[in-house]
């Protein structure tokens, strides 16, 4: 053992030069471990801002089909509000040409009327009572001739006749056609049928709307999770601690699931919506085009054209001869 002091110096710093640089090696292993860290929370941090952005636009176009779709439905739903409108006002017009429609009684009862009369007018009138008795076998009475009609009761078996020929003449008169009548209880069912349909098509917009509705709370749940998710991941870079950024990672697993399962249970309901809305339309235009009636609607109107005695519609004024009249007449 050496008794020298420089010696005992010498072993002291290089001691003490072996203990610094073991302390500045763990130094940068906690740098490294950190600086990682934060590359990791910062990696996490734009994921989180692609899953938010992404959200954000998904809600975007969920708004917009939702609009789209509810426009949609208030067509189709005011389609049916008018076919319902023109099944009531024919349903009317039915009931008023029913009313116009003489009870079947009416004619039988003229008919038992006139009847009876008819068996007045035949029946003989009653014997006169004789007031001295008739003498039996008398040669002086001989036979009467017979009595000739009378000249008033041939008038009212005239009158009676044509009594009964202008009163059922007046009751053929004032009965509609049949052909009109039953024209019109088929155009009463064919609304009927299209006012079902037109049903049907605003009902089938239901499962879409609904579909919609719920995707763009579910994305805007996801979209809310993915910026809690941020924010706990720019806490965790702050303090260069690990627990928040787990959460941070957690929260963003949570908004892509969340995403996901948003896809997989929407979208197939709005595809079988989306067609079924395809099939219950065309069925309902093909109804309305299978049940128009322009040429028959055109026909009746030349006929009423033709008894009044025009033959075509009369031409509206032009925009260059109304000024030019109105001044004439001033």
């Amino acid at each position: 053992m050496s008794n020298n002091p420089l010696e005992h110096a010498e072993h002291i710093a290089h001691a003490g030069h072996g203990g610094g640089d073991h302390g500045h090696g763990g130094g940068h292993d906690d740098h490294a471990a950190q600086s990682k860290l934060g590359t990791f929370i910062g990696i996490t941090m734009a994921v989180l801002g692609v899953i938010l952005a992404y959200c954000a636009a998904e809600v975007g176009d969920e708004r917009t089909e939702l609009i789209q779709t509810l426009v949609e439905q208030q067509n189709a739903h005011a389609k049916y509000q008018a076919q319902q409108m023109k099944h009531r006002i024919a349903i009317i017009s039915l009931r008023q040409v029913r009313g116009e429609i003489p009870a079947d009684e009416i004619g039988a009862r003229l008919d038992e009327e006139l009847a009876k009369i008819d068996a007045e007018q035949a029946a003989p009138p009653p014997a006169a009572k004789a007031i001295v008795p008739a003498v039996a076998a008398s040669p002086a009475a001989a036979p009467k001739p017979a009595v000739a009609e009378k000249p008033e009761a041939a008038a009212e078996a005239v009158t009676t006749r044509a009594a009964r020929t202008v009163a059922h003449g007046l009751i053929e008169a004032m009965t509609p056609r049949k052909s009109q009548v039953m024209a019109l209880a088929d155009t009463v069912e064919r609304y009927e049928k299209e006012g079902h349909s037109a049903k049907e098509w605003t009902e089938s917009f239901e499962p879409a709307v609904k579909a919609h509705v719920l995707a763009q709370q579910r994305f805007d749940l996801a979209q809310l999770l993915a910026e809690i998710g941020i924010v706990v991941a720019s806490v965790a870079l702050l303090i260069k601690r690990r627990a928040p950024w787990l959460l941070a990672l957690a929260l963003g697993a949570a908004s892509v699931g969340l995403v996901i399962h948003t896809h997989v249970s929407t979208g197939g309901v709005v595809h079988a919506a989306e067609e079924k809305i395809e099939e219950t339309g065309k069925e309902y235009r093909a109804m309305r085009n299978d049940d128009a009636t322009a040429e028959a609607d055109r026909a009746l109107v030349a006929k009423i054209r033709a008894w009044g005695g025009v033959t075509a519609a009369p031409k509206p004024a032009s925009a260059h001869e109304a000024p030019a009249k109105e001044e004439h007449h001033k």
